[in-house]
């Protein structure tokens, strides 16, 4: 739990910085930040992301179950 705790940080730390950057790129080019041009690749980023973890998913799972041995202390 603590590595997708740490990833969900990170990702809402860089995703804001990130966010900010595209739209100030984008603002020097289409002059408007309500236009869907300067919002596409904000969105688009995550969604290749998406797309991207997905495959490595189905790339790399099984379907088989595993045994786990359960060590009790009693």
């Amino acid at each position: 739990m603590g590595v997708s705790n740490i990833a969900g940080t990170l990702a809402g730390i860089v995703g804001v910085g990130l966010t900010g950057q595209l739209l100030e790129a984008s603002n020097a080019t289409h002059s408007y930040l309500t236009s869907a041009e300067s919002w596409r690749s904000v969105f688009f980023i995550p969604g290749y992301l998406c797309m991207f973890s997905s495959v490595l998913f189905l790339l790399f799972s099984t379907g088989e179950k595993k045994l786990i041995k359960k060590h009790h202390t009693y």
